[in-house]
């Protein structure tokens, strides 16, 4: 079937509604994303569901926020999970009125953006939160105010969301630029959508898999379970001179939610064996627009930014140059800022370890990273901090230096 005649055919919807009816999201989109001319939108939804990539993360931790900012709730992964359910259900509901009701296959494949909103509106309505959890909307809203209600820009930005050409590096640049075109959204809401967009990305570049039963949490701060059900909270440690920290959880809400939590991604582990008999799709893997993909290595060259070009030659070339960038802005997060402070970088077991005096980083080689100019970008940022900090603090101690000689000068102070 070539892409122009690309629609489903009964067949497909039979497997889409098995895959409904038992709550599998994962090969529900999965299968979608399979189909000969699909537009993106199953294989988008996917890191959704696995929380395995950039944009999959940035989607679960913007509504998650935006849930708890707004609504003042926050949800487990349980019930995100029975959300993302009743979304495959609204889904084919909308699939079916397509192919069943107006007879056009292609657009039952590929939904029109209004009906992807619409079935989002409803789940969320579902789950009593602000429909404004899903991160496209306010954009998409405000564009069909612009243009009255048609359908143009928003099938455009929504076309543009799904595209994983080029790895989708555009993606997030596309949606922020869209904003500030808005006339309909103020700029005061505009500058909110960005930062709490810019928010999300940032968080997202820690996040881990939600593949994985036993480890829940962030790069950062995470739960890890044993072989005899125990789990411990890692916190990463906070000055150069203290190591993690390690707290045996032992707290009965704390514990049944983390238990939860590891049964139902074992749940989800057993439902990628659950197949239809007529499916004969493979499981696809989450596309990696701005994260680790193949690593890409290169040799610094004059101009390159000292702590990254130091890193770059002592790891080996496994360890892609956005991974090294990263390095470089935790080196700098660290209090090291000069040429010479790492001591040592070694690749071992698939984790890079960074050591510096009285400090040791480390960072998996399968944790998801920005691009390098992104991280560079920040590294910059974090020097500029670095600066105005030493500035402040150098005039605070000629202010006090100058109080003191004036206090001399003054001599000692007379009682009566």
């Amino acid at each position: 079937m070539t892409a122009a005649l690309a629609g489903l055919t009964e067949k497909d919807l039979r497997i889409l509604a098995y895959y409904a009816g038992r709550g599998n999201r994962e090969r529900y989109w999965n299968y979608l994303a399979s189909l000969p001319g699909n537009d993106g939108y199953g294989l988008l939804a996917l890191g959704v569901v696995r929380n395995d990539n950039m944009p999959g993360a940035v989607a679960n931790l913007y509504a998650r926020e935006y849930v708890r900012t707004h609504n003042g709730r926050v949800l487990t992964e349980r019930e995100w999970d029975a959300f993302g359910v009743d979304l495959i259900r609204q889904d084919l509901s909308f699939r079916r009125e397509w192919m069943n009701t107006h007879h056009r296959a292609d657009l039952a494949l590929n939904l029109p953006v209004r009906h992807v909103q619409t079935a989002h509106d409803q789940s969320f309505d579902n789950i009593h939160v602000d429909r404004d959890a899903w991160t496209p909307r306010k954009v998409l809203q405000a564009l069909r105010i612009d243009e009255r209600g048609a359908e143009i820009k928003t099938e455009a930005l929504w076309k543009s969301m799904l595209d994983n050409r080029f790895g989708g590096a555009n993606r997030m640049a596309r949606t922020l630029a869209e904003v500030v075109t808005l006339d309909s959204m103020p700029a005061r809401e505009q500058r909110s959508y960005s930062v709490d967009m810019m928010s999300a990305y940032s968080a997202a570049t820690i996040e881990r898999p939600h593949t994985n039963p036993t480890l829940i949490g962030s790069r950062h701060d995470y739960y890890q379970r044993d072989r005899m059900g125990v789990w411990t909270h890692v916190q990463a440690a906070v000055t150069p001179r203290h190591p993690p920290l390690m707290t045996r959880v032992t707290h009965p809400d704390a514990h049944a939610w983390l238990e939860d939590t590891y049964r139902l991604r074992l749940e989800r582990q057993r439902a990628r064996d659950e197949i239809h008999p007529e499916d004969r799709s493979e499981l696809l893997p989450s596309p990696h627009p701005v994260a680790v993909r193949k690593p890409r290595a290169s040799t610094p060259v004059p101009g390159d930014d000292p702590l990254y070009a130091e890193l770059r030659v002592k790891l080996p070339m496994q360890v892609s140059d956005d991974q090294v960038a990263v390095l470089a802005c935790d080196v700098r997060r660290a209090g090291f800022r000069r040429p010479g402070c790492v001591q040592d970088a070694q690749l071992e077991d698939n984790q890079i370890t960074i050591s510096m005096p009285d400090r040791t980083l480390t960072l998996d080689m399968e944790t998801r990273v920005p691009p390098r100019e992104e991280s560079m970008e920040l590294a910059q940022q974090l020097d500029e901090e670095a600066r105005q900090l030493a500035m402040q603090q150098a005039m605070e101690r000629e202010l006090v230096a100058r109080q003191e000689v004036t206090m001399r000068h003054r001599g000692p102070v007379m009682r009566h």
